[in-house]
């Protein structure tokens, strides 16, 4: 099953499902704080990728491993990726700042830097109904595109996340912008013929062994 709480999402993935043929994939449009509809110990397998904290709900983080240990079978794996280290934000900000230079750039994406921590997803898993039964890794990803101009474009359809109310004249400029920043960011390289943008994320497992309350020693 593929759930997400935005209905574009769901619609993007069921079309992917159409096209690629899979018969055995079901959606749905759920909140992962309120898993309710879903049975206990129903999945082997859960994938949460980058889906916490919620916008606007960190507090609620706990809550979301607590959901995925619920649906999850004894003996199931839980699979929950957060950012480490975005590092593109930085050229949207400064982008911002050049266009609009007597303007606090808008932080709609901005992240308490302790969500950024291994410790604090490690800290969420263990709560959550994991006890010990979890590991945090890194993991270096990237954005890329075959082009400069392509990575542009491609990251500039998150400019209402940081040009909300911006004029259409702003706007042109910021993408002029934007593009020299790219290039300032410490993990921009062109590689293969493409260009990249390096990022961290943090991959933290889960296990539902059933000895998670039992007293450590």
């Amino acid at each position: 099953m593929a759930a997400d709480l935005s209905p574009a999402m769901i619609e993007e993935v069921t079309q992917r499902i159409k096209t690629k043929g899979w018969n055995n994939m079901e959606t749905d449009i759920l909140d992962v704080r309120s898993l309710s509809g879903l049975k206990d110990n129903t999945f082997t397998h859960v994938f949460t990728n980058l889906g916490l904290p919620v916008p606007g709900d960190t507090g609620s983080s706990t809550n979301v491993i607590s959901e995925i240990f619920r649906v999850m079978k004894p003996g199931g794996v839980a699979s929950v990726s957060t950012w480490a280290d975005r590092v593109w934000l930085t050229a949207f900000y400064n982008t911002a700042m050049a266009v609009r230079p007597n303007e606090k750039p808008q932080t709609l994406m901005a992240l308490d830097p302790e969500v950024l921590r291994g410790s604090w997803l490690a800290a969420k898993l263990e709560n959550g109904g994991f006890g010990n039964n979890i590991e945090v890794k890194p993991c270096v990803t990237y954005t890329m595109a075959s082009s400069l101009d392509e990575l542009v474009d491609n990251m500039m359809l998150a400019k209402q996340m940081f040009f909300s109310g911006y004029s259409e004249e702003e706007l042109s400029l910021a993408q002029i912008v934007f593009r020299e920043e790219l290039q300032k960011l410490r993990t921009f390289e062109v590689f293969d013929g493409e260009v990249r943008i390096g990022m961290k994320a943090w991959i933290g497992k889960g296990w539902k062994k059933g000895d998670e309350t039992e007293t450590a020693v």
